[in-house]
């Protein structure tokens, strides 16, 4: 599961500031994965060692953009503090024009607060930085989705199908979007034949 293969990278990422307490990246990592357990299991446990994560990041390097994007995903998940968060990433892109970790973060958080529009158009930006990112062709179909915006999901999906090895979800969100799409009352009421007992 996530959580274990989480656990096992917080045990792994443990061992490496042990060995090189002045490894930023890894004290970044090592942030995020307790502040995403945080966000499964909102584990006050959690939150304090990402928290001290965070702080020996920003101690090692606290203008580095790696470390503005762990403490935006800190503000995020963690503190659900999405202004703030915001306010990381504007920071971290001055650095990383081109990375689409940026806007990808920007979209959870646009959605998060309900600003639909704006969620797309970040994710759409993403995109255009990583054009076969699964989970960014997924969200941008499900805002699309959860926005109605029908035919603007399918060519998503659709590409998300041409680069997905493993596409079930993708064709579970396909019949999804041909049901919202096309709705017909008369053919959803009809009962199937029975086939047994």
């Amino acid at each position: 599961s996530d959580i274990v293969a989480i656990n096992h990278g917080i045990e792994l990422l443990g061992r490496a500031v042990a060995r090189d307490p002045k490894c930023l990246l890894a004290y970044c990592e090592l942030a995020k994965a307790h502040d995403f357990l945080v966000l499964d299991t909102d584990s006050p446990a959690h939150l304090t060692k990402a928290q001290k994560a965070l702080e020996a990041a920003t101690q090692l390097a606290p203008d580095s953009s790696e470390t503005h994007l762990a403490r935006a995903l800190h503000l995020y998940w963690g503190r659900r503090n999405y202004d703030g968060a915001h306010a990381e990433l504007a920071v971290a892109r001055r650095s990383l024009p081109n990375d689409y970790r940026i806007p990808q973060l920007n979209g959870y958080i646009d959605r998060r607060q309900g600003r639909w529009g704006e969620a797309v158009q970040e994710f759409r930006h993403a995109l255009a930085l990583d054009p076969k990112h699964t989970a960014l062709l997924d969200n941008l179909e499900v805002t699309y989705t959860h926005l109605r915006r029908y035919d603007e999901a399918s060519p998503i999906l659709a590409r998300a199908l041409a680069v997905d090895t493993n596409p079930l979800c993708f064709r579970t969100h396909l019949a999804g979007s041909e049901v919202g799409s096309r709705p017909d009352p008369a053919r959803l009421a009809r009962r199937p034949p029975d086939v047994g007992p």
